[in-house]
């Protein structure tokens, strides 16, 4: 009696065994075409630009006249600031600048050795990012997506 429930089970394995089904594939998928089901989180397809900087040729090139234009804005901002401090003061405070999916520009909290003494211009430098126009958002895959980048500022006193 064993050896039959034995045996029925093994011929029911080799009947419902994988290489059974390998007959069955789906004939819908073209040979050769392979879809890219790996997504890389820390690249984008485009990445975040004004409008001006559109017609540039590269995706690099356009970048980097967006990234210009964002410290152009960034730098009249500051112009206009004037802070004074008794002690003598050489830092850098790291920026990250955060572009939304909807392309308004926000600063993240600010890195810095000297964080309590620079209270007044991190103030100024939320202000500053307020004031920046809106810029077309970085693209994944044919849909917006909110990125980070960070930007170094020099203080010298």
């Amino acid at each position: 009696m064993l050896n039959r429930t034995l045996g029925i089970v093994l011929i029911l394995s080799c009947l419902c065994s994988c290489t059974y089904f390998e007959g069955t594939r789906n004939t819908s998928v073209k040979a050769g075409v392979v879809m890219d089901t790996i997504v890389d989180l820390k690249k984008v397809d485009v990445y975040p630009m004004y409008g001006e900087c559109a017609d540039l040729a590269t995706k690099d090139a356009q970048w980097e006249c967006s990234q210009k234009k964002i410290l152009n804005y960034i730098k009249e901002c500051i112009d206009g600031f004037h802070y004074s401090s008794a002690k003598s003061m050489n830092d850098t405070l790291i920026i990250q600048l955060h572009i939304s999916n909807k392309g308004a520009i926000s600063i993240l909290p600010l890195a810095s050795k000297n964080s309590k003494k620079l209270g007044q211009i991190k103030a100024m430098l939320m202000q500053c990012a307020d004031s920046i126009p809106l810029i077309q958002p970085a693209i994944k895959r044919a849909i917006p997506v909110s990125s980070t980048f960070t930007l170094p500022i020099i203080i010298k006193n």
